[in-house]
């Protein structure tokens, strides 16, 4: 019954946004520095319900340049969630901040997909649902074209999950023991490190290391020493990477792959990025593009975690899946969830997936977003290297919409502690007005504490006021650096 209303409450709160004012770039400022508090109107009583509709032209335009636009596609416009119980603006450390931390987007999901929703809602039974074949059908259809799978998975190697997080855990208990090595690459996704100490199992921290141009590598040989030495039994992947964007190479994943099938180590591959590989001058991923760890595994044992959410701004409808094409591993697995039913989904879950994997407009959605994402962190990086040269830079972006900042020149010049009321996280957010995800959330090792993450899929205007705030936040401690150090002498 609770799953039922939850489900029931998702699609009135996303009905109503469905309905809610346009901004029209006539109005002056957006709506999220307008009056991001107001509600939108509700739809009037006796209403039809909207039908498939095209994508506004109607976006607010940024102090320097106009939107981005693929496919006659406009992904700019602003949105107001503050009264949507969202977990980034709720559970903010900072609520009058700008909110550019938590892994979900300030624009809109795509049409078709709200449409398919809003539609679902207006049947007014929301009873136990199944998610039928078609579903897997099309989502092996769109890693084939869009992951660059090398085969279209069979409908039975997919399992329903709410969340990554939830099937990571799953096949923590379902497929290793109370006490088992895990070794997680970090700086690495929080939740996910949780899942291993809050499984019963042992925690196994292997540093990423940095090349010349800041990007994150594996440094696979220490790996596979780590892997031998700690007698590990599961390896983490975060492929795209998360927090730091990173594209790993078909040779990398080989060389893992082979380490891993000497030690007998299961990789658990979380590929929920894939499909945010960047295109264009600042996607840097190389030739390969994105490769599915399942391409390369040749002997080793794997699985995959993936979901539309991140792709498409679901995150809040818990729709998400593993592919498990080995047997033994699979009926382990299903053993574990089928006793209590974690391999459902709702009803809105349902829909959201059939429609998500729409080909056609979900292609040409997220065509149009990651162009967006690609143009905010192009600007961004060049703004930081020109206003903030040496104390705040960029990681080169190759996935994802999340930007990694190395903020050790401005630690450095500021004094900034490691720790307490002057630390760089509340440099951040009390004195510049932003609230982003601090790099010791990521990493226990202290190696990344001078770094944070930054969410760039948000109108331009959010991402120029960030920038704009975080120049006059460093000239403001300059200056009155300056003042009492004439003061003192």
């Amino acid at each position: 019954m609770k799953l039922v209303l939850a489900t029931a409450a998702v699609g009135v709160a996303l009905y109503i946004v469905y309905r809610r004012r346009r901004v029209s770039a006539e109005e002056g400022e957006p709506q999220w520095l307008r009056d991001p508090d107001t509600p939108p109107s509700s739809p009037q009583s006796g209403s039809s319900l909207p039908s498939r509709r095209s994508y506004s032209p109607l976006v607010f335009r940024s102090n320097s340049n106009q939107p981005v636009v693929a496919d006659e596609m406009v992904i700019d416009t602003p949105v107001a969630r503050k009264h949507l119980h969202t977990v980034k603006h709720t559970l903010s450390k900072n609520t009058d901040a700008l909110q550019l931390w938590v892994a979900d987007m300030e624009l809109e999901s795509p049409p078709h997909v709200v449409d398919a929703i809003v539609q679902r809602a207006s049947e007014p039974t929301f009873g136990y649902t199944i998610q039928p074949s078609l579903i897997w059908t099309r989502v092996a259809s769109w890693l084939v074209a869009h992951q660059n799978w090398a085969h279209a998975p069979s409908p039975d190697a997919f399992i329903f999950s709410a969340n990554v997080v939830v099937s990571f855990c799953n096949a923590l208990r379902a497929l290793t023991r109370e006490g088992d090595a895990v070794v997680v690459m970090v700086p690495s996704y929080q939740p996910l490190q949780q899942c291993v100490s809050g499984s019963g199992r042992r925690l196994v921290l292997h540093p990423l290391t940095r090349a010349a141009d800041g990007t994150f590598e594996m440094n696979l040989p220490a790996l596979a020493a780590t892997l031998r030495h700690e007698g590990a039994t599961a390896l983490l992947l975060l492929s795209p990477h998360n927090p730091g964007g990173r594209v790993w190479r078909t040779d990398e994943l080989m060389a893992l792959a082979d380490a891993c099938a000497e030690n007998d180590v299961l990789v658990v591959s979380d590929e929920i990025w894939a499909d945010w590989v960047l295109p264009g001058p600042s996607g840097l991923a190389g030739k390969d593009g994105f490769v599915p760890f399942s391409r390369v595994a040749n002997r080793c044992r794997h699985i995959t975690l993936n979901a539309p959410t991140k792709t498409f701004n679901l995150a809040g409808l818990h729709a998400s899946f593993l592919v498990i094409e080995q047997p033994a591993l699979r009926r382990a697995y299903l053993a574990y969830v089928e006793p209590a039913t974690m391999h459902f989904g709702s009803a809105f879950a349902t829909t959201a997936l059939l429609a998500a994997y729409d080909d056609q407009p979900s292609r040409a959605w997220l065509r149009a977003a990651t162009a967006h994402v690609r143009a905010n962190a192009t600007w961004l990086t060049a703004e930081l290297n020109a206003r903030l040269p040496g104390l705040v830079s960029a990681l080169p972006l190759q996935a994802t919409y999340l930007i990694w900042l190395d903020f050790a020149g401005l630690v450095a010049a500021l004094e900034l502690t490691r720790d307490g009321g002057d630390d760089l996280e509340e440099f951040v957010l009390r004195e510049a007005g932003l609230c982003l995800s601090p790099g010791s959330e990521f990493d226990p090792t202290g190696a990344s504490d001078a770094c944070m993450r930054l969410n760039a899929a948000c109108p331009r205007g959010m991402i120029e006021e960030a920038a704009q705030r975080l120049c006059d936040a460093v000239e403001a401690r300059r200056s009155a650096r300056q003042a009492s150090s004439r003061t003192s002498t």
